[in-house]
């Protein structure tokens, strides 16, 4: 992570730790409308509760937003899980300058 991300008042970075492990992480986005959570990862024994604590911990750090995210393949079930429903395809784009 660059460092000026991590003093950027709109992004929270979370991670769980066991022991001295960080086993799981996921960072948290505050726009106008709605929190963001990106590059969530957990170790795969722990991937549905970490999702739930990201989940929990981002409703605790900003009630009543709605919680948005992309996640595809195998994950889709994992946030399906935990209350996301999908709203439409993700379209990314480049500009080459």
């Amino acid at each position: 992570l660059r460092a000026d991300l991590l003093s950027t008042e709109a992004v929270t970075v979370l991670a769980a730790h066991v022991d001295d492990r960080i086993v799981g992480g996921a960072v948290l986005n505050r726009g106008a409308e709605a929190v963001g959570i990106s590059n969530f990862f957990a170790e795969d024994l722990i991937t549905s509760e970490s999702w739930q604590g990201c989940v929990a911990l981002a409703g605790a750090l900003f009630p009543g937003a709605p919680l948005i995210g992309y996640e595809s393949g195998a994950a889709r079930g994992a946030v399906r899980t935990h209350g996301f429903d999908a709203v439409g395809p993700l379209r990314v784009w480049v500009h080459q300058g």
